[in-house]
């Protein structure tokens, strides 16, 4: 069952390593069927570029695996499962590692270098606590921020979740967030950044919603 589903998951992480937001195994990708109840989830330990339609798993919100037996779900599954079940609105997740919001996370949050920022969901992504990962303290830091209407949050010392309706919302946040990460590296080298005021920032939230620019609602 659900093998485009499953193609897409296979086809974003395999883009996520083109694009260089992730490495050999790091991070993870689901996408929850709603109206089946379904958490579709890549794989743990595999490299992207080996996984198959046949590894992703097939699982319940609350831990059951349903398919893919030969294969663990990523050890992250609950960081995912607890934003579906506190956000109505949101059916796709993305972790990663890339490596300019890996840097932000030790330094964090990511404030409003560029308006792009706005796409997720504040005048500034937001920086949790330390938790280690693949631990219920880690889901409950990120569901925490990301149930309020984020639809980013820096992991700490780690890296970035980002969430939307579809996979090409939530895949083209990390994008757009990647990068104002690596300009604000990039400026803090130059000198002290300018930033975008918190004001003009939530006005930007507000016409900034998930079919614009470029936010994919369409799958």
């Amino acid at each position: 069952m659900f093998e485009k589903q499953k193609q897409l998951l296979v086809d974003y992480g395999n883009k996520m390593i083109a694009k260089g937001l992730t490495t050999s195994t790091g991070g993870n990708i689901s996408l929850y069927i709603r109206d089946k109840g379904v958490m579709l989830v890549t794989p743990s330990s595999v490299e992207y570029e080996n996984v198959s339609v046949e590894d992703i798993v097939e699982m319940t919100l609350d831990g059951e695996q349903l398919s893919a037996k030969h294969q663990k779900p990523s050890s992250e599954w609950r960081m995912h499962a607890q934003v579906y079940q506190v956000r109505d609105d949101v059916n796709a997740m993305f972790h990663s590692h890339a490596v300019n919001c890996a840097a932000m996370s030790t330094v964090g949050p990511l404030p409003a270098i560029d308006y792009l920022v706005a796409f997720g969901g504040s005048y500034e992504v937001p920086l949790t606590g330390y938790a280690q990962y693949g631990t219920e303290a880690l889901a409950k830091n990120s569901t925490e921020v990301l149930k309020k209407d984020y639809y980013a949050v820096l992991l700490r010392n780690h890296g970035i979740n980002t969430i939307g309706k579809t996979l090409g919302a939530a895949f083209t946040r990390l994008e757009l967030l990647n990068f104002c990460a690596e300009m604000y590296i990039k400026a803090k080298i130059i000198g002290e950044p300018s930033i975008i005021s918190k004001d003009e920032m939530l006005k930007l939230v507000d016409v900034f919603k998930e079919a614009a620019y470029g936010i994919s609602d369409d799958e």
